[in-house]
């Protein structure tokens, strides 16, 4: 989508009448078939419901505009705009088909109390073997031993830890997870260079 909005807008200037007739002139399919896709997309994120997914998905397009204010192509104002955009039509989407969110935001403090729970026994589970883990997909029958009764112990079935992070601890060791983390903030680095160098897809 920027690109093509940068192939639009090369050379021109949209602050005149006639910079904004010549970008209309060069809009084509292309442009229409992003948009369509990106809007199928918002709006399946929405109806899931999922209020993790969604806050990421935030965190995700704030570092996307972040970062592209970092590139010498771009201009900080232009970024601002765009992050305009995008949330008018967040919340816009969100006020029209976003009930189910909404009602899963009104009870985030109940649920909110239970993962913290489930956070402390997991993190107990893992002082019990922090080099080597458990064993990969081991959560299940691992989390079953430390569950303690507040968690509906023999009536509920927890197959997940509700954090990537901690269930991969667990399963494969802490220094397993601080490999991975390594390896990802040596892309992240890789990728600010990029965005504050390259003249090209920055």
């Amino acid at each position: 989508l920027v690109e093509e909005l940068r192939r639009i807008s090369d050379g021109i200037s949209l602050r005149t009448v006639e910079g904004l007739v010549r970008a209309s002139e060069a809009v084509d399919f292309r442009l229409y078939m992003i948009c369509a896709i990106l809007g199928v997309l918002g709006l399946a994120l929405i109806l899931t419901g999922s209020r993790a997914a969604l806050a990421v998905t935030g965190m995700g397009l704030t570092t996307f505009l972040a970062v592209a204010a970092l590139s010498p192509r771009v201009s900080a104002a232009r970024v601002v705009r765009f992050g305009l955009v995008i949330a008018t039509g967040a919340l816009v989407a969100v006020a029209f088909m976003g009930e189910l969110v909404i009602e899963r935001l009104e009870a985030v403090s109940h649920n909110f109390s239970d993962r913290l729970d489930v956070f402390r026994t997991v993190a107990r589970a893992i002082a019990e073997r922090p080099i080597l883990g458990t064993g990969g997909g081991s959560f299940e029958n691992i989390f079953q031993i430390f569950r303690p009764v507040s968690l509906g112990a023999g009536t509920l079935t927890y197959d997940h830890a509700h954090n990537t992070y901690l269930e991969f601890s667990l399963e494969y060791g802490v220094p397993a997870l601080l490999a991975v983390l390594f390896m990802m903030l040596l892309a992240l680095a890789v990728f600010a260079r990029g965005s504050a160098q390259r003249r090209r897809n920055d």
